[in-house]
C-alpha cells in the first residue's frame, strides 16, 4: 500500500477536491465531534470527497 497518506484536517472542511477518493476512513472520528450539526457536516464532507459509487 504505497498510495496511502495520513492527513490532519478539520473534518467539517476537508482540504480535498470533490470526488477525489475511492475510499474514506474516519476511524474514531465522528463520535468525538461535539455537536450533531458538526457531525453531519463531517459526514457530508466525507461523502463529498468520494467518487460516485465508492465507499465510506
Amino acid at each position: 500500500m504505497t498510495r496511502i497518506s495520513l492527513v490532519t484536517a478539520d473534518a467539517t472542511q476537508l482540504p480535498f477536491a470533490m470526488n477525489a477518493f475511492d475510499v474514506v476512513v474516519t476511524t474514531i472520528t465522528v463520535h468525538d465531534i461535539a455537536t450533531r450539526l458538526e457531525r453531519c457536516h463531517a459526514i457530508n464532507e466525507a461523502v463529498r470527497v468520494l467518487r460516485p459509487g465508492e465507499r465510506y
